[in-house]
């Protein structure tokens, strides 16, 4: 059951670093990629934003879907599957948790946000 799963360290981790790769890729030559985490109550969530083209329209509604890229071709002569946001929101989903993505005006980029619930210390478990 995903509600009873916990959010552990190494799943936050391949959320962000997939995440964080694509900022990188679509960011401008000597764009600003930001990175915030915010506490939403019970929930943490995980921002990650980059100067650079924003999404073109038709994909906002589909690139959380597998093999979906946003790449019209490939100047790095790397292999891309459009898997890596598919990854993102299948950690979020799994762990009731969610994710979204918007265009970014002034400066122009892509945000893309990952919530999850936050997990709770050692002393705040109950018995």
């Amino acid at each position: 059951d995903p509600k009873d799963t916990t959010v552990t360290e190494e799943i936050t981790e391949t959320a962000a670093i997939a995440n964080l790769d694509n900022a990188i890729d679509f960011s401008a030559p000597n764009g600003a990629i930001d990175i915030r985490l915010r506490a939403n109550g019970p929930d943490l969530t995980l921002s990650i934003s980059n100067e650079g083209p924003g999404l073109p329209a038709n994909l906002l509604s589909s690139i959380f879907d597998s093999m979906v890229t946003a790449r019209a071709n490939n100047p790095d002569n790397r292999l891309h599957f459009g898997m890596g946001l598919y990854v993102v929101r299948v950690i979020a989903d799994h762990h009731s948790g969610s994710v979204q993505v918007e265009n970014l005006t002034e400066p122009s980029g892509v945000r893309v946000s990952v919530t999850l619930p936050s997990i709770p210390t050692p002393s705040a478990k109950t018995s």
